[in-house]
């Protein structure tokens, strides 16, 4: 784990020390579990001068094999320091809405990384971002709790024109008195590009998964209001994919989320681009 901000290290004692040791061994998964209709979305803050989140992405994807139904992966570029491409890097991951979801969403970059977000649940001190042995229990934690809301995606890709037209579902299951965002994202995985990496340096074949590329709604969401218990809400949105972005690795994501005091995600949804 790389440290940002040593003043207030001292608060977040227990997330440094439970990641930054080096080369510490990714425990492989019990097996694949599935709990309920419930999705969690994990939120990674990575970034190519990182050296220790590679392991960070090798214990999601142990995670993805764990809760193969109930968890979605969004991997953010998002870091002053670690996210800058070095020389030999053929892509730049930085993006301004991943810098505004980090600033205006979360608040502060995380001090530590890796780090991630898991339904943008707060510690106790009011911090989203947790080390990466926190994870796994957290995200058994949040399976565990009752469906708030019922979200469906659907998607219809044209490979010719690549455009892209996403239509989502919601249902609140419960009335929420206070507004209710719906984000809608893109991600890619498979891409080949330079990566520092424990013991090897910089490595020019390591394969970036998860990778956030774009909003189709805004960085927080498209404002849906406050909602009574079991209204339908439709929404219907375009987007062209660009010729640089592999569509046969792209995934769209579409989750609820609240957007005052709590900015916890209700319910989420993904699909591949070209199932």
């Amino acid at each position: 784990m790389k440290v940002k901000n040593l003043s207030i290290v001292f608060v977040f004692i227990g997330l440094l020390l439970s990641s930054c040791e080096e080369n510490m061994p990714v425990i492989p998964p019990l097996g694949p579990q599935t709990i309920g209709d419930r999705k969690v979305v994990i939120e990674e803050f990575t970034g190519v001068r990182c050296v220790q989140c590679p392991a960070g992405s090798a214990e999601i994807e142990n995670l993805l094999v764990r809760f193969p139904n109930n968890l979605i992966a969004v991997s953010l570029h998002a870091s002053s320091d670690f996210s800058e491409p070095y020389s030999n890097n053929k892509y730049d991951f930085r993006t301004p809405e991943g810098f505004n979801i980090a600033r205006n969403i979360f608040l502060i970059e995380p001090l530590a990384f890796p780090s991630a977000a898991i339904n943008r649940e707060p510690n106790s001190f009011g911090y989203f971002f947790y080390g990466r042995d926190e994870w796994a229990g957290l995200i058994e934690d949040e399976l565990n709790e009752s469906v708030q809301a019922s979200v469906n995606l659907e998607k219809e890709y044209d490979e010719a024109s690549r455009l892209l037209k996403v239509k989502v579902r919601i249902v609140p299951l419960r009335n929420f008195a206070e507004n209710v965002r719906l984000t809608v994202l893109i991600t890619e995985s498979g891409i080949v590009d330079a990566q520092i990496v424990p013991g090897a340096g910089i490595v020019t074949d390591y394969v970036h998964k998860h990778v956030f590329r774009k909003t189709i709604t805004p960085f927080d969401g498209e404002n849906l209001g406050a909602l009574p218990n079991g209204i339908t809400i439709e929404k219907n949105y375009e987007l062209a994919i660009p010729e640089t972005w592999n569509a046969a690795n792209c995934d769209v994501i579409a989750f609820v989320h609240l957007s005052g005091g709590s900015k916890e995600i209700l319910q989420a949804d993904q699909a591949h681009l070209l199932d």
